[in-house]
């Protein structure tokens, strides 16, 4: 699904008119509407602000799925029931899987140098280890979008309280500033 559906998408569920989102854009009417028909690509700076007038993180993984440099490109699971139960369910399955895949690969990795080339069995192992860690990126990322939708869950939030704890238990370095909200 392109950024455009989804701003489409998101529009119709908020019943905001398209000339409400262009004004709050500071956009013209007709130029979100060439966004949204596809007949004119959004620019990056605009895909932005689209994403944070509707505050739907929906649009913003959709949108970050083509950032240049994002590390995990990860796609919202749209074809999945939408309660957010679905998604919780496919985390746990992932979670388990990982948690099996993790001891074999722990094996793998024991005694190994930096540098070291997998080859064989261990590399194998180290790939679907490398799967299931995006599966589970990718169905945290959805659920997470689902609480909010639901619930009114601020993933935004979530992703402070995230960083905030990291940098308190001394995980990553403390910035003065983590996000530009």
């Amino acid at each position: 699904m392109s950024l455009a559906m989804v701003l489409c998408e998101e529009i119709d569920i908020r019943g905001m008119s398209r000339k409400d989102l262009a004004a709050a854009a500071c956009l013209a009417s007709s130029t979100l509407s060439e966004y949204l028909t596809g007949s004119r690509p959004i620019p990056k700076d605009r895909e932005g602000d689209l994403v944070e007038v509707l505050n739907s993180p929906r649009a913003s993984e959709e949108r970050c799925t083509n950032c240049k440099g994002n590390l995990f490109p990860t796609r919202y699971l749209d074809e999945i029931d939408n309660h957010p139960i679905v998604a919780l369910d496919k985390l746990v399955e992932e979670a388990e899987e990982i948690i099996n895949v993790a001891k074999d690969t722990r094996k793998a990795m024991l005694n190994r140098r930096h540098g070291y080339k997998f080859a064989g069995e261990d590399d194998l192992t180290v790939t679907s280890f490398e799967n299931e860690v995006a599966d589970l990126i990718t169905c945290s990322k959805t659920l997470l979008i689902k609480l909010q939708e639901w619930y009114n869950r601020p993933v935004v939030g979530v992703m402070r309280r995230h960083i905030k704890k990291l940098e308190q238990s001394g995980y990553c370095s403390v910035k003065r500033k983590n996000f530009a909200r």
